[in-house]
């Protein structure tokens, strides 16, 4: 075990920690906040999706084969447990719940997990060394690109950025210190964000580079141990599912989920988000029929834009790879060229990333116009949210179309892409390895 590093900037000051929020106080503010906001949307957010998601309801109540017989649950098995469970709780106090009652035990359940996701972001916080990591955690919580896309919305994207979070604080703590606790605090968080909703799945690499990298650190005396517990661990996850009834030919729902019941909105050029095709082509049409250069397909068009994206990305993480802020960062990254360069995007679908993004920023140092830069485009994405839902809402009507909000995450993404290059041949300038 390496001896622990001389203090640095990166960590922060006893004066910081003295002026942080006690614990107390922090953790009635983490669930407070959300509690409170509550109160302004607890009747609104987006209907369709939680009529839908009503009948989800409906559809588990009636035995395991929701999978098989119900309206279309594409989620995997926590996803639908988080959308449903809930509710069935409830009905057994009060009765079947109808579509108002069950609008409020959903928002309930995400207001909470609005608050795990406080916590776990002033968690991440305080693993990359950020100083008052609880008034950081708070201060990402008031975008509107935090809460925009949970309770308010009606959709479960925010216990997925929980889950993400806590996984990325507890595997920056084991490739600092090896300990079996933060690897199987990790790995298990992972795990649970891959059943949540497939959303999760591009955050994945980032995530799993930096599980790499902690295992590689570990000593040999245990990381043959490790090793073998986290592959056997990740093998659970496609197991077969003898309590569920599936569609025929499949006995993993997971399998159904990733390889056969998908997101119908898979084959759109673009569903309601801020995507590069909503400015070149426009939503209509299908993206695998919709063809341009060389007779390609929309389809596979943005896929290689993606795949392309990522190779600076990945070449700049290689040689920082002992800043862990440099894979937060990346996980971000990846989020974001997601979100504007793939097609059939929601305009949900930057929800994990932005938190990434913007504890990751000290990784590339920006100066102070671009870290403000960088805040408002994320807090305008949280508004492009919000109006996709609030169409009648006068204060938003610069957010009602996709192409100012995609030009500004285009912006974005180019300036991360530059700062990617303008460093890539830089050393970092502080070890984040060890933690607290």
């Amino acid at each position: 075990m390496r001896e622990p590093v001389t203090p640095s900037s990166a960590q922060p000051s006893r004066a910081d920690a003295r002026r942080d929020l006690p614990s107390l106080a922090f953790t009635a503010l983490a669930f407070g906040l959300p509690l409170a906001l509550l109160l302004a949307h607890h009747d609104l957010g987006h209907e369709g999706d939680i009529a839908f998601f009503h009948d989800w309801y409906l559809a588990f109540r009636e035995g395991p084969a929701f999978y098989r017989d119900g309206p279309g649950l594409n989620y995997p098995i926590l996803g639908v447990l988080a959308v449903t469970g809930p509710a069935w709780l409830v009905e057994s106090i009060t009765g079947p719940l109808d579509a108002s009652a069950f609008r409020l035990v959903l928002k309930l359940t995400l207001v909470l997990g609005e608050g795990l996701l406080v916590l776990a972001l002033a968690s991440l916080a305080r693993a990359l060394r950020v100083g008052r990591p609880r008034l950081a955690a708070l201060a990402i919580y008031a975008l509107p690109s935090t809460w925009a896309g949970g309770a308010w919305f009606g959709q479960i994207d925010v216990l997925g950025s929980a889950l993400l979070v806590l996984a990325a604080s507890a595997l920056v703590r084991y490739r600092a210190a090896p300990r079996a606790r933060w690897l199987g605090l990790g790995v298990l968080a992972l795990h649970a964000a891959v059943l949540l909703k497939q959303l999760t799945l591009f955050s994945l690499p980032g995530l799993g580079l930096l599980l790499i990298a902690g295992l590689a650190a570990c000593p040999p005396s245990a990381r043959r141990t490790h090793v073998a517990w986290t592959v056997a661990s990740a093998a659970l996850l496609f197991v077969a599912d003898p309590w569920l009834v599936l569609p025929t030919g499949y006995a993993s729902h997971l399998s159904w989920v990733l390889l056969g019941g998908g997101s119908a909105h898979g084959d759109l050029i673009v569903g309601g988000g801020a995507s590069l095709w909503s400015l070149l082509i426009g939503p209509d049409g299908g993206s695998s029929r919709t063809r341009l250069l060389a007779g390609v397909s929309v389809f596979h068009w943005s896929l290689a834009l993606f795949l392309v994206s990522q190779l600076p990305a990945l070449r700049w993480l290689a040689r920082r790879r002992d800043d862990a802020r440099a894979f937060v960062l990346y996980v971000g990254f990846a989020n974001l060229a997601m979100a504007t360069l793939l097609t059939g995007v929601h305009e949900r679908y930057l929800a994990h990333g932005a938190p990434f993004l913007l504890l990751g920023l000290d990784a590339i140092a920006p100066p102070r116009w671009a870290r403000a830069a960088t805040v408002a485009i994320v807090a305008g994405w949280g508004l492009f949210v919000l109006a996709s839902i609030h169409f009648d809402a006068p204060a938003l009507w610069l957010f009602r179309r996709h192409e100012p909000i995609a030009a500004l995450l285009l912006a974005l993404l180019a300036g991360l892409l530059v700062a990617f290059v303008r460093q890539s041949s830089a050393p970092p300038d502080r070890d984040t390895r060890k933690t607290q």
